[in-house]
């Protein structure tokens, strides 16, 4: 049982110097973090995580109000031609009502991460969901411990608890590939295609000239994504998003030849994302210069 939703749990790892988070990341990824040094991607994130508070990290996190940010970097026009339409937002799991789940939709948190109800036929079609179901799986969301609490994800700490209605971005009953532009200082440097993102899924990477890194060199040419025609307004897009940011992978999909914004993640897979080849996970971490860390005022950088 945690004590007070995992409050305690996580001001106990924070004052002990995070053995729990340094466990987690060893067991996962096979080596120890450096937390003064960092130097790999995935320690990268887990710096960002423990030390770095730049004010935009929660309005981009949260799922409702990252929209307004969009609207700001790209204009009004921009952003509504590229933004999912969002069907609701609502602070009770017992304000959805049937009436608004009839259309291809999805139901999700905009203050948590990793849940998600489809209804790709809307919920009058669907096998899987009743009204009722999708009430109580809600309800389950909000009952959860604080994302922040859990991960040591600092963004998370001040959202409100929401749920948000979107249109469902896909072809028939599929999800549409998921296209996710890792961004540092402006560049884009890694291109992440995950297909069939809520069943059997597959990733696929590449560079920003769609040349096959990572596991998908591995694959006969055949098996390997093509780059979508719209691959260049794509990347624009990616890089006015994440122009603020030291680091930010911004997540978006391309559907018979329309682009759709998804989410921007600053801390993708919490900084315990597993390479087949470990050295991606330095290669990665080299792109990235980190801000600092401020103690008592002052700013003190991080070490190389």
């Amino acid at each position: 049982m945690k004590l007070l939703g995992g409050r305690v749990e996580a001001w106990l790892d924070r004052m002990l110097g995070y053995p729990v988070e340094r466990h987690r990341f060893r067991r996962k990824l096979g080596y120890a973090p450096s937390l003064l040094r960092p130097r790999s991607y995935n320690e990268k994130i887990v710096w960002r995580k423990l030390f770095d508070r730049n004010p935009l990290f929660p309005r981009v996190t949260d799922k409702w109000l990252v929209r307004g940010y969009i609207v700001e970097r790209l204009g009004q026009a921009q952003a509504e031609q590229y933004l999912p339409p969002v069907l609701a937002v609502l602070d009770k799991a017992e304000q959805l009502q049937a009436d608004s789940l009839k259309q291809p939709c999805v139901i999700k948190p905009t203050h948590s991460s990793g849940r998600v109800i489809l209804l790709p036929e809307g919920l009058g079609n669907s096998r899987q969901w009743t009204l009722s179901g999708i009430q109580k799986e809600c309800r389950r969301w909000f009952r959860e411990p604080p994302y922040h609490s859990t991960h040591h994800e600092w963004a998370y700490q001040t959202l409100k608890p929401r749920l948000m209605v979107e249109s469902f971005i896909g072809e028939a009953n599929t999800p549409a590939p998921d296209y996710k532009f890792l961004v540092f200082h402006g560049r884009i440097r890694l291109i992440q295609v995950h297909l069939g993102r809520f069943a059997e899924s597959q990733r696929q990477e590449f560079d920003m000239d769609w040349r096959p890194v990572h596991e998908t060199r591995d694959l006969p040419e055949a098996d390997r994504l093509s780059a979508p025609e719209q691959l260049g307004t794509m990347a624009r897009l990616a890089q006015q998003l994440a122009a603020p940011f030291d680091f930010m992978r911004v997540d978006m999909y391309c559907v018979a030849g329309r682009i759709y914004l998804g989410e921007l993640t600053c801390y993708p897979a919490s900084g315990r994302r597993l390479f087949v080849d470990p050295s991606m996970d330095f290669h990665l971490g080299e792109y990235w210069r980190l801000p600092g860390r401020e103690i008592v005022g002052i700013r003190l950088p991080v070490g190389d």
